[in-house]
């Protein structure tokens, strides 16, 4: 191995670790915040747990609150459920209304899928 070959691999091998040892910080940090903010999203959706019971309870839907900067507002989404391998094989199934034409065409789509390959560099502690 050639000597600009070595600096340019030690080089690279050190701002890595560097690089990676202030990720590992920053993720210790994130996770900490995390916990904090888990406690107080837990706190508040007590609060809004009380404040539907309490608007739905005395026909306050269409009622804004208003508060010092705004205004809270009683609102209902709908989302839809995630597509999963298992309702995929039922809606073919009561598509098709045979299990194994459902089945062929489910393992020929899974069995398609196109894939990546990503090329990265793993760092393992002892």
């Amino acid at each position: 191995m050639n000597s600009n070959l070595k600096e340019d691999l030690s080089n690279n091998v050190v701002n890595y670790v560097r690089c990676d040892n202030e990720i590992a910080q920053y993720k210790e940090e994130i996770s900490l915040i995390k916990e904090k903010m888990n406690a107080i999203i837990e706190r508040r959706d007590r609060y809004e747990e009380g404040l539907i019971r309490i608007i739905e309870d005395n026909n306050l839907e269409k009622k804004d609150i208003v508060i010092s900067d705004g205004k809270i507002k009683y609102t209902q989404s709908k989302t839809a459920a995630p597509v999963t391998k298992k309702h995929i094989e039922k809606c073919l199934t009561d598509f098709f209304k045979n299990k194994e034409d459902a089945e062929k065409l489910l393992e020929n789509i899974y069995g398609n899928r196109e894939v990546n390959v990503k090329t990265s560099i793993k760092r393992y502690n002892k």
